[in-house]
């Protein structure tokens, strides 16, 4: 589980993940130097659990991987958590006995809602021909494979998380649930199971992340048409939206040029 200045509602995700009917083995959370307190508060309340402060913010998937490699290698699954995830009391095990009637697949997910309105924002994701990563809905009766999941709430199989050589983190933050999911399905499809369903307050993505991480995943892929299309899309954006925003042209263009140099620039995103 990631932790990043989440403040005290964090405490709601951990005790959400323990009120599981089927409650976790083992749990790590990872602070990604948050320098908040609230990890220190919480030590002492939540002793079954296993912390970890890093001295530097790795982002979702350097976080992720320093927390999977404390696991135990004896689990055969694991779950990606973020701070602000709610499951439903049934959610684990729904995912669980997924596992178990889908042997081929490599990951589940739940149906994603809003926290404050109940309305749900992702059943999945997609890939649009145009190589954008997009959310979509779904019938909350029908397990389907999709493109990728969203990574407020990944069950892995742990070997094939190991096959793949965990999650890349050239990207930082964002669009990683997305690649980690394409190359898992190299092993086995990444579904969606409708009668589990996870809350999470999202805000959409960054900018600056939105442009960079887009081009990247293509480049990585040497797909250079869907670079080009997703270029096209970029600078649009910049002359059709942000012509009264120059601060945010200019954070969506330097992601696009690091998103060819692989370069991060941190600052103001």
């Amino acid at each position: 589980m990631l932790y990043y200045r989440r403040g005290p509602e964090f405490e709601r995700t951990l005790q959400s993940l323990f009120s599981q009917t089927c409650p976790p083995r083992s749990v790590v959370v990872v602070d990604n130097c948050s320098a908040d307190g609230v990890v220190g508060e919480l030590e002492n309340r939540w002793p079954d659990v296993q912390f970890i402060r890093l001295e530097r913010n790795l982002g979702y998937a350097g976080g992720m991987n320093r927390g999977l490699a404390m696991l135990p290698s004896s689990l055969s699954m694991v779950a990606l958590l973020t701070h602000e995830v709610l499951m439903d009391p049934n959610a684990a095990e729904m995912l669980m006995s997924a596992s178990r009637r889908y042997e081929r697949a490599s990951a589940f997910g739940p149906v994603l809602a809003m926290t404050a309105t109940n309305v749900q924002w992702s059943g999945g994701g997609d890939l649009t021909w145009a190589g954008n990563a997009v959310h979509r809905f779904t019938d909350r009766r029908q397990e389907r494979a999709v493109r990728w999941l969203d990574g407020a709430c990944i069950f892995a199989r742990r070997a094939a998380l190991d096959q793949i050589g965990g999650l890349d983190e050239d990207y930082f933050l964002y669009w990683e649930d997305v690649d980690v999911s394409a190359r898992l399905t190299q092993i086995g499809p990444v579904m969606v199971i409708p009668s589990a369903v996870a809350w999470q307050d999202t805000a959409g993505t960054p900018v600056y992340f939105a442009a960079r991480n887009r081009v990247l995943f293509w480049r990585k892929r040497r797909k250079p048409l869907l670079v080009t299309l997703s270029v096209v899309a970029v600078l649009a954006r910049i002359l059709w939206r942000d012509l009264r925003s120059p601060a945010q042209a200019g954070r969506r263009l330097q992601g696009l040029v690091d998103g060819f140099t692989g370069a991060l620039h941190l600052r103001g995103q």
